[in-house]
């Protein structure tokens, strides 16, 4: 699961620069 919570982290970064 943490490797799950990692991901989600990484993918809203990137969501966020490319908003």
């Amino acid at each position: 699961m943490k490797h799950v919570h990692l991901i989600l982290i990484s993918q809203d970064d990137t969501d966020e620069n490319t908003s």
